[in-house]
């Protein structure tokens, strides 16, 4: 924290306390004698103490700005008692310290993806999202990125100099959960997971403390990081690697349902030789009108001349409805499927491990589209090789190196309490379990799945062990899904 923010943080006035103070005290409910009345005062003494303290600020239901500051991609029921608008690493620190202080909830929101709606708990908000810097290396081996930042934020910076970051396939996402988590995405192959590329981290840690994770800092700590999520502390800024890529050659291309089965076949054929330089996603999804598709997604990082050459196999899996595959900037290729999530709906999420999409799986899949209760309903892979799989299972917390396919489950529904939507992805999750490797990818699982365990394989002991050295009263439970400690 520099001596200005010092300053100003000194120069904030009582006034700013008693804001708070005076919209969060209930006359009515506050009567002597009652611990509820007692807990009441407490916490908001705590958060009008936490207001003073802060470059950002405290925005409580009262305020006209709440519903807004609560808005995230998956709706949820939660009603945080506060949103802390953090602008820098000082306020991350004074909200944990509140938080604990008034014993209080705390959840992380940065992107505020997560389709379990974890950003938000009924304590307080930790936002991160007015913490979006990107500073470049002189050298462009590396990025310096605050914890909100999104993936289309460190694209828009990387574009200009030819440089690329590994990140998902999504530009709205935030990179820092995307990166904790794993981080799936077209480059995996070339340059491993996101996490695989995490140098180091700031971290705000359950006691207040400010600490570095890396291997200058703290190693134990980045271990947990590379896959082990928001678990273990606030990230609030992070540095990763950058890697020489000009542009990628991507695209979609629409194949008719009926021809589903056949195509998802020959793709995994195609898979089985094509080059780490080529990733290819599936997916099964509804067009705008919500007929259902097929849609393979190829992205070819390689050379810039050999790009139309390696793709072109996937344009004949049959007769294509659409085509759409061209050289992209990487902000281009980032921006092509952020539309269905920069709005929020109603999601559920389910996902499995396949070591291939077997003839058996592909007609489970299909067959599942078909069924589906909503054009909301999706299956999209991702592949998991090259560079990925050969990362040893204990060198992160991220435990699953083989290769496999990861398909996720998704369903988005506007009307409705989401009954059919969860049934339907826990049927299709049902039917896959005969091809499926043990767990799933930890980032997508559910509140206390009893597959995080499985999903960390050897690592899960070691991933208990940190979660009680850095975070013994479990502050940070908000965060993916962990095995279940002892």
């Amino acid at each position: 924290m520099d001596g200005t923010n010092i300053g100003r943080r000194k120069l904030l006035t009582a006034a700013a306390s008693a804001a708070v103070f005076g919209s969060l005290r209930n006359p009515a409910a506050a009567q002597p004698g009652t611990a509820l009345a007692a807990k009441k005062e407490n916490d908001a003494m705590a958060l009008a103490e936490l207001a003073g303290k802060l470059m950002g600020a405290v925005v409580l239901p009262s305020q006209p700005e709440y519903e807004m500051a609560t808005k995230i991609w998956s709706r949820t029921s939660s009603r945080p008692r506060a949103v802390v608008r953090c602008k820098d690493t000082g306020d991350v620190r004074e909200a944990v310290i509140a938080a604990v202080k008034a014993g209080l909830p705390l959840s992380v929101k940065g992107g505020g993806h997560d389709w379990a709606g974890r950003a938000l708990c009924d304590g307080i908000v930790v936002d991160l999202t007015g913490m979006r810097d990107v500073a470049i290396a002189s050298d462009g081996s590396r990025a310096r990125v605050g914890g909100g930042a999104l993936a289309s934020d460190v694209a828009s910076r990387t574009d200009e100099l030819g440089l690329a970051a590994v990140t998902g396939s999504i530009g709205a996402v935030g990179l820092c959960g995307l990166t904790l988590g794993g981080g799936y995405g077209p480059l995996n192959g070339r340059f491993g997971l996101a996490s695989d590329n995490l140098i180091d981290a700031e971290v705000v840690l359950a006691s207040g403390q400010v600490v570095t994770a890396g291997a200058e800092g703290d190693p134990d700590l980045l271990w947990a990081l590379q896959g082990g999520g928001g678990n273990f502390g606030v990230v609030t800024r992070m540095s990763i690697r950058l890697h020489r890529v000009p542009s990628v050659y991507t695209g979609l291309i629409m194949y008719h349902l009926s021809e589903a089965t056949a195509v998802l076949d020959r793709v995994q054929e195609f898979c089985r030789t094509a080059p780490e330089d080529l990733s290819v996603q599936l997916a099964l999804v509804s067009s705008p009108d919500g007929e259902p598709l097929a849609a393979v997604v190829p992205t070819w990082s390689g050379d810039a001349e050999s790009g139309e050459k390696e793709v072109a196999p996937l344009l004949s899996l049959a007769q294509p409805i659409h085509a759409d595959v061209k050289r992209r900037s990487i902000s281009e290729a980032l921006a092509m499927f952020d539309g269905p999530i920069t709005e929020t709906h109603g999601v559920v999420m389910e996902n499995r491990w396949l070591s291939e999409v077997s003839r058996e799986a592909a007609e489970v899949l299909v067959h599942q589209t078909i069924q589906r209760p909503g054009p909301g309903c999706s299956l999209i892979t991702h592949e998991f090789r090259g560079e990925a799989a050969r990362v040893p299972a204990d060198a992160t917390a991220f435990g699953m190196r083989s290769e496999h396919v990861l398909v996720e489950i998704v369903a988005q529904y506007d009307e409705g309490n989401g009954s059919a939507e969860r049934a339907w992805t826990e049927g299709t999750c049902r039917l896959l379990e005969p091809f499926s490797l043990p767990g799933g990818y930890p980032n997508l699982l559910g509140r206390d799945d009893p597959r995080a365990a499985l999903s960390y394989g050897p690592n899960s002991a070691r991933l208990a062990e940190l979660k009680r050295r850095y975070d013994p009263h479990n502050l940070f439970r908000s965060a993916t899904a962990l095995p279940r400690l002892a």
